[in-house]
């Protein structure tokens, strides 16, 4: 995570789900990112050369273990 909260979208695991699921990232595109324990909205941003999820105010969330995504 960068200082100011940007969530960078450059490791190899990210852009392999990416990659699988046939999604582009655009500029202010909304997106929804978790880590599998915790989980937010968040709107992209291409900055340096990378692309990072700026996380939307007040969406933070714990993930419910029971989640179908989280099993």
């Amino acid at each position: 995570m960068d200082e100011d909260g940007a969530v960078r979208l450059h490791l190899p695991i990210t852009t392999s789900s990416l990659s699988k699921l046939d999604i582009a990232l655009s500029e202010g595109q909304r997106i929804w990112i978790t880590d599998g324990e915790i989980e937010e909205f968040a709107i992209t941003e291409y900055r340096n050369g990378i692309w990072v999820a700026i996380p939307e105010e007040n969406s933070l969330k714990d993930v419910d273990k029971n989640a179908r995504y989280h099993i």
